[in-house]
């Protein structure tokens, strides 16, 4: 995958804290993904929204979320350098509430969708 885009605004070398992406460069980002990789396109829009950790967002099933309440629990993260085991999550298990921002749970049903079509349920970006 070969994304086009170029980051400027807040792309700082040597920054020594957080350093946000910019509402235009995440705009810039989630274009060039739904045109380039459109797969990856409802993983980031969710990612860019909740600013969760890696390991979370790919640890993150379906059983989780909470339709009626738009509620998320993080109980678990996936750790890559252990080979994709599944551990309690980072700061521990704790709720996310989503109802303000709709997107989230639209961008959840469209990989509902997708994984029910291809056979696998259980988690919702892996």
């Amino acid at each position: 995958m070969t994304l086009s885009l170029s980051l400027t605004g807040s792309a700082k070398a040597n920054s020594s804290g957080p350093n946000p992406f910019l509402l235009n460069e995440v705009q810039a980002i989630l274009d060039d993904v739904k045109t380039n990789a459109p797969w990856y396109y409802d993983l980031f829009v969710v990612w860019f929204r909740v600013g969760w950790r890696p390991s979370e967002i790919v640890a993150l099933q379906y059983p989780s979320l909470d339709w009626s309440r738009q509620i998320i629990e993080i109980r678990k993260g996936r750790i890559p350098r252990l080979g994709g085991l599944e551990a309690p999550a980072k700061t521990g298990p704790r709720q996310v509430d989503c109802s303000k921002d709709p997107e989230i749970f639209a961008a959840f049903q469209r990989r509902r969708l997708a994984s029910i079509q291809v056979g696998r349920p259980s988690h919702v970006f892996t």
